[in-house]
């Protein structure tokens, strides 16, 4: 038996399936004829952000294409990642494929099918280069890239590989509006590059909105002039022209079908008309509307070409993946990362660069003003000869080459500071004004009064080395264009307002510098708005855009070195751009919060700061920082973003949230068991189930020091995994603080009280909930006791110095500040005199006092008791051994103490064991060895808060305070008896000599003096030992330890030691022998 079929072209098809084509068959006699149409046809190994699964992830995915015209039940068929092992992964259950449909598999590993119906390979591909293969259930490889003996190429983030003999070519220019009011005709254009051979095959896509399709008439013209009528009056009153396909091979001619014509049609005209023609050049597509009253809108238009050089399936590269649908056009590789001689940085003098590529066959473009070199853009410039950089220029450089997907684009930003001191009122190439929803007048000027100034311009050119650089770059058009600019337009929120940049960080400490492509999108709420122009930034790191994370020490390499978005913060509320608070900016509130809440031994956003450049303009002091979402929780507390939930107000709504990551549903659990009574232990005990208690009261106690007045109905992140942990709570937008706000108490903000803020179901409403439990209240004592007593996070002494530490980190700085924005709503700018003004107010009218209000504040709110807590002599830390530690409190009353860990106090307010766990104080207590003590105070019933000190007994002779005695304290030992270190007289007789040696080999580490091996004896096996060495009278000086035969400390192994050692008459004879040592 056989099948019949027309000839049949399929178009790349909008997405999975199009099943309205026409075929005529027979009876068929072995379904296998149809699978040769079968194929992988596109596939990406190194999935970013292209395609999501079922479980919001991002695996590697393969696409099948079914090219016949016949559908095909997939089960048993099968693909493999081992040309060994051809039936690696099969479908195991029917999965229907139709005609012209495109189906994904994600090659995740999971072996499963996911929620949302794709099935999941149980491999997953190798982004380096390996086999994949697609073969049916008897075995015959239907599809393969690499073989047997070798591998497909390394792929890339987010670009897929597959076949490209249909390579489409999209118009740019469209939606196009088809008038209503008159007769028209309109001209779309697209244009085709990189064609081999002359045109073999051709077919037209059209999308088309119009309300009676009758009246229509398209033409189809090519770059040599060559006019073929699509269609002519044709659907009378029908609608819209929705994925139609337009090709000599459909099986009925358009002036046969209906409106809305989807599928695919044969032209009015043949488009062989076109064959053998060059496909390279602008096509053009013309619309006529020979009716006025009804108009319409072009909405897409495509070709899809087959050249006479497309030898067949060609294999390529896809930058513009199509996971779904039919491919685009396929490249070759990939165009080298061109080179410079000179990298990125300041300079005084003049130099010249030179752009190197290791292909001669590619070309580079190059900028200078910020924008993407593509040849289209009429600032770039093919690089011929070294550039010469005078002045500040940003470079950028990509390459070309004839099927190659261009290389990335890289950039230098070339910075020098006589430029930037005289960055004028109007540079060159940037607009005037910044014209979005609101027009306001541009902003770019170094003050003059403060670059001239003469107690200021000495100082700027320190100033702006003083602190890390971060230099952007992107098209001026993409920064402040009326219509897309994200800068002009900055009220403007979502994805759709990200763009792409380069980011460049200079002048870190703890790596080179380094760029990164990335994308840019404005960042927050009111500091987006027109009146306070020195806006918030968010970078997002996106493979997309390049690599698919920052790797980068922004903030040290001792932490978090990973990030996939960075928030770029200008200030606002706390600095000298907000109309409100500008006399009170000091750009250090709500680093301060962060600070304190890291001090308290919780985990917070890390941050830093930064001067910032856009398009070589100097545009401020920045503060860094990492933004709140799933990956953050990834990084500081492990497992995967898929762990956890992150949960951020909807601000002034009354208790509506949304998920930054993840959802909000366990968030909705934690208000319902909140909102319960939680004067029960059974309902308190479950509400903690979802909340890290001691984080919400540490987070509450810092919101309510600052007198927060911006916070809590709105400004907080919480995050939680969702493996049963808690939410916890982190420090946000915390500017409109402490002296930095208005105040309507007579008093003054100093006084400001925040305690009794209850927003619904946000933390200060969990906060007021919890309060109906005593084990709460007696919590948040503790806490209090903590961070607001001897050496806590937010006593006078300690509040101050975090603050300290942040003013004396852009002291040098703030002047450049000025310079750049410090005149922006005042004719007469703000100085660093202004700044440090405003620091000795915070120094003098908040520290001193704001602890102890605090602490009245919490009285008031029986949130702390009247009874005061013990204090002690010491509150811990390393101490000598056999430390008398003194506890004291008011006399009527008892002291109660442990020093085991746990608490003097019993949930339900009873004496935890005493005489067994809990002791009554009755005296000095002898410490001698580490131990932590707690101790509360108990008068009529009423317990004190805890007061708790960590105590360290320091180990006599453990130089290295590692907590043990070992050869490496040993030879520590000798090296400082050498050097007459008074710190080494560890048996206190005033001298520093080998009897110390001694005593820490004897008398505190229980061994002899000779024993290498400390085994507890000295015998023959540790001479063998020492001898093995081989250092022994060798003639190098000081080479010698204890290990290799140096027990008098004199960095020699030589007689002298052995007569030490067998004087001290340790020595322990064996079954090995003695040595016979020759002098």
């Amino acid at each position: 038996m056989r099948i019949v079929l027309s000839r049949y072209r399929f178009s790349n098809a909008r997405i999975l399936s199009m099943k309205n084509h026409r075929v005529r068959f027979e009876c068929l006699e072995a379904r296998m004829l149809l699978t040769a149409d079968l194929r992988i046809n596109e596939f990406m190994a190194k999935n970013g952000a292209t395609m999501l699964d079922g479980f919001d992830n991002a695996p590697d995915w393969v696409e099948l294409y079914n090219a016949g015209t016949e559908p095909i039940d997939l089960q048993s068929f099968r693909l493999t990642d081992n040309p060994e092992l051809p039936a690696k992964w099969s479908f195991p259950l029917s999965q229907i494929i139709e005609p012209d449909e495109y189906l994904i598999v994600f090659a995740s590993g999971r072996d499963e099918r996911d929620p949302k119906g794709y099935w999941h390979t149980n491999f997953k591909l190798s982004s380096n280069g390996e086999y994949l293969g697609f073969s049916n259930p008897e075995g015959v490889i239907l599809s393969q890239f690499g073989s047997a003996t070798s591998d497909y190429p390394n792929q890339r983030h987010d670009v897929s590989y597959g076949l490209g003999n249909n390579m489409r070519f999209n118009a740019t220019d469209i939606p196009l509006e088809i008038s209503a009011n008159r007769v028209s005709t309109i001209h779309s254009h697209l244009s085709v590059s990189d064609r081999p051979g002359s045109i073999e095959d051709i077919r037209v896509e059209i999308d088309i909105s119009h309300r009676w399709v009758d009246d229509l008439d398209a033409f189809l013209v090519s770059p040599t002039g060559t006019r073929v009528e699509l269609f002519s009056d044709v659907g009378g009153s029908g609608d819209n022209f929705t994925n139609t396909r337009l090709s000599d091979d459909g099986s009925l001619r358009i002036d046969a079908g209906s409106a809305p014509f989807t599928g695919v049609f044969q032209p009015e005209e043949s488009l062989a008309t076109f064959a053998g023609e060059n496909a390279n050049g602008k096509w053009t597509l013309e619309i006529h509307d020979d009716f006025s009253a009804v108009g319409g809108t072009l909405n897409q238009w495509s070709l899809i070409l087959e050249t006479t050089k497309d030898n067949g399936h060609r294999a390529g590269y896809m930058s513009d993946p199509t996971p779904g649908s039919g491919n685009l056009r396929v490249f070759r590789g990939f165009a080298k990362n061109p080179s410079v001689d000179q990298k990125r940085g300041f300079f005084d003098q003049p130099f010249d660069v030179t752009a190197m590529n290791s292909d001669p066959e590619e070309i580079v473009l190059y900028t200078l003003d910020g924008s993407t070199p593509t040849p289209d853009n009429s600032a770039a410039q093919i690089y011929e000869a070294p550039i010469t950089i005078n002045t500040t220029k940003t470079l950028r450089l990509r390459a070309f080459g004839e099927g190659l997907i261009p290389s990335e684009t890289l950039t230098h930003s070339y910075l020098f500071i006589d430029d930037v001191l005289q960055q004028p009122h109007r540079p060159s190439g940037f607009p005037a004004r910044w014209a979005g929803r609101t027009t306001i007048a541009a902003d770019y000027e170094m003050d003059p009064a403060i670059t001239n100034h003469a107690d200021y311009s000495q100082d700027l050119p320190i100033a702006l080395r003083a602190l890390p650089t971060v230099s952007l770059a992107m098209d001026v058009n993409d920064w402040f264009d009326a219509e897309i600019g994200i800068y002009s337009n900055s009220e403007e929120k979502g994805a759709l307002w990200e763009r792409p940049v380069s980011a460049e960080f200079l002048g870190y400490p703890d790596a080179d510098d380094l760029q990164i492509n990335a994308g840019i999108r404005l960042q927050g709420n009111a500091s987006r708005w027109p009146s306070r122009p020195k806006h918030n930034m968010r970078l997002a790191f996106r493979s997309e855009y390049g690599a698919g994370r920052l790797e980068y020490p922004l903030f040290g390499q001792e932490t978090v070195t990973r990030f996939n978005s960075i928030v770029l913060r200008g200030g606002n509320g706390d600095s000298w751009i907000n109309p409100n608070v500008f006399h009170r900016g000091s750009y250090i509130r709500d680093q301060w919060h962060r600070d304190i809440q890291s001090t308290m031994g919780h985990v917070t956003s890390l941050q830093g700061y930064a001067h910032l450049y856009i398009n070589g303009l100097y545009w401020g002091l920045y503060h860094l920082f990492e933004r709140v979402d799933a990956d953050f929780m990834s990084e500081h507390f492990g497992g995967s973003e898929d762990d956890y939930d992150v949960i951020k107000d909807i601000r002034n709504t009354g208790g509506l949230v949304e998920a930054v990551s993840g959802t909000t549903e366990s968030w909705l659990e934690l208000v319902s068991r909140v909102s319960t009574d939680l004067s029960t232990n059974e309902n308190y005990a479950a509400a903690l189930e979802y909340v890290d208690v001691v984080n919400l009261i540490d987070y509450l106690l810092i919101n309510f020091y600052s007198g927060n007045r911006d916070w809590d109905r709105s400004n907080w992140r919480a995050g939680r995994h969702r493996d049963s942990g808690r939410f916890v709570f982190f420090a946000w937008d915390s500017e409109r603080t402490d002296l930095n706000t208005s105040s309507t108490v007579t008093d003054g903000p100093v006084s400001r009280n925040v305690t009794r803020t209850n927003n619904p179901k946000y933390p200060t409403f969990f906060h007021q909930q919890f309060t109906a439990s005593p084990e709460y209240r007696m919590l948040f004592a503790d806490r209090t006791q903590r961070h607001l007593f001897q050496n806590g996070t937010l006593t006078p002494t300690g509040a101050a110095e975090r603050w300290n530490a942040r003013a004396n980190e852009i002291r040098d700085a703030i002047v450049a500040e000025s310079a750049r924005w410090g005149d922006a709503h005042s004719v007469s700018p703000r100085t660093p005199a202004t700044w440090e003004s405003h620091n000795e107010d915070m120094n003098t009218k908040w520290f001193p006092d704001r602890t102890s209000i605090l602490l009245r504040q919490l009285r008031q709110q029986d949130l702390y008791p009247n009874v005061d807590a013990p204090t002690f002599n010491n509150m811990g830390g390393e101490i000598p051994q056999n430390f008398q530690l003194e506890i004291a409190a008011a006399p009527e009353g008892e002291i109660y103490l442990t020093t085991n860990g746990a608490d003097p106090r019993s949930p339900g307010g009873m004496i935890n064991d005493l005489g067994t766990t809990t002791y009554r104080y009755e005296g000095p207590i002898n410490l001698s060895h580490s131990t932590t003590v707690k101790a509360r105070f108990l008068t009529d019933g009423v317990w004190s808060a805890l007061v708790e000190a960590n105590f360290i007994v320091a180990l006599t002779g453990d130089i290295n305070s590692d907590g043990k005695l070992d050869p490496v304290d040993v030879d520590l030992v000798c090296r400082g008896i050498r050097q007459d270190d008074s710190r080494m007289d560890l048996n206190n007789d005033g001298q520093i000599d080998e009897s110390d040696i001694s005593f820490l080999v004897e008398a505190l580490m229980a061994t002899k003096i000779g024993d290498v091996n400390f085994d507890g004896i000295f015998d023959s096996s540790d001479l063998v030992s020492i001898f093995q060495q081989g250092q022994y009278e060798d003639g190098f000086d000081s080479n010698s330890s204890w290990s290799s035969g140096d027990w008098n400390c004199d960095g020699e192994f030589d007689t002298s030691d052995l007569v030490t050692a067998f004087r001290a008459g340790g020595f322990t004879a064996n079954a090995i022998g003695l040595v016979r040592i020759r002098s």
